[in-house]
């Protein structure tokens, strides 16, 4: 309860502001990479401490925990995912906190990728595309926002579909080899091969 106090005291002052992003980004890492992440980010909630670290930050804690779950299915990382469902109900506002805490630059951009566009991913996964749809719609969003989209309520069917059997469908020939074949070289190939890409997906070849 003394350290409660504390802690509180210490927020409501405001000394926030005198900590590093990097230190930050650390001791925030290590809450979102706990077994019992909700149990976390709920205590945080409960201080106002999420407040505290920007005014359009709310920890949700079933969303957090809910994208943590889903990570281990769609090969996303379960920190990242906790990290893009703690900013992703404001993620347009929390650009430049993000970019405070100083994350890879590889991490900062799934992050900010999957908290902006997993919503958005929802309503046409409920509607069963098929392969090639589905395959378009997802292939190049980061694992990330595949885990926040299933704890935003996505349908988890075609999402663990694209994780496991579609993302890396290939075809066998590459645009190099119809060039030295003799095909003139010209968009026109590219788009015979995505076309057969999405024929392939749909079981038609």
């Amino acid at each position: 309860s003394d350290t409660e106090a504390l802690a509180r005291d210490a927020i409501a002052a405001e000394t926030l502001k005198t900590v590093s992003g990097v230190r930050i980004r650390d001791e925030l890492l290590r809450l979102l990479a706990e077994v019992e992440v909700a149990a976390g980010v709920e205590r945080l909630a409960d201080l106002e401490l999420d407040r505290a670290l920007h005014p359009a930050l709310r920890a949700d804690a079933d969303l957090v925990a809910g994208a943590a779950l889903a990570a281990g299915e769609t090969g996303a990382d379960r920190v990242l995912a906790a990290l893009a469902a703690l900013v992703q109900p404001a993620a347009w506002e929390l650009q430049d906190w993000l970019d405070g805490l100083q994350l890879a630059r590889d991490q900062r951009d799934s992050v900010l990728r999957a908290a902006r566009i997993a919503e958005s991913l929802v309503a046409p996964l409920r509607r069963k595309p098929r392969h090639s749809v589905l395959y378009d719609l997802l292939v190049y969003e980061p694992p990330e926002a595949l885990a926040l989209a299933l704890a935003l309520g996505a349908p988890p069917e075609p999402v663990l579909h694209f994780a496991r059997d579609l993302r890396e469908v290939q075809l066998e020939i590459t645009g190099e080899e119809l060039i030295a074949a003799g095909i003139p070289e010209s968009p026109a190939i590219g788009r015979a091969l995505a076309e057969t890409l999405r024929q392939k997906l749909d079981g038609r070849l």
